[in-house]
């Protein structure tokens, strides 16, 4: 496995950062060693809104879910939006600092067992990429 990062820091509590992974052949992804005390509670898998899969520590997907809770079900973005946030689970790190991503949510983005994945930081959660993806949204295009 081989991480490239980019950017790398830890400021403030900002998860940032560009890391080159693979998944193992059960689809497991593993959390970059620095990262994984943030993690330690649970994570939070979901849906991402750029043919991503979004991760966020537990204590941080409680303070959104009181958000978009809250939103109004009547616009039907914000439906949207609570579909997609919803329709997550919940998991834990194993002691190598991985986590299984279901197939399902594999296959939505693009993600296969045993490929590669871009895993980046975005602030206050992490986001896992088909390396494909992630560099045509790096160029400004969606595929």
């Amino acid at each position: 496995m081989v991480f490239h990062e980019q950017i790398f820091d830890l400021t403030d509590g900002l998860l940032l950062g560009t890391f080159d992974l693979s998944l193992d052949p059960k689809g497991r992804l593993i959390i970059p060693k620095r990262y994984r005390a943030v993690f330690e509670a649970g994570l939070y898998v979901t849906y991402g809104d750029e043919e991503n899969l979004v991760i966020y520590a537990l204590p941080e997907f409680n303070k959104l879910r009181e958000v978009i809770q809250k939103l109004d079900v009547t616009d039907f973005e914000n439906t949207r939006r609570q579909d997609r946030f919803f329709s997550g689970y919940v998991t834990s790190l194993d002691k190598l600092g991985r986590f299984l991503l279901t197939p399902h949510m594999r296959g939505s983005v693009g993600l296969v067992e045993g490929g590669e994945v871009t895993l980046t930081g975005s602030g206050n959660r992490m986001k896992i990429w088909a390396p494909q993806r992630w560099d045509e949204y790096v160029r400004g295009s969606r595929g």
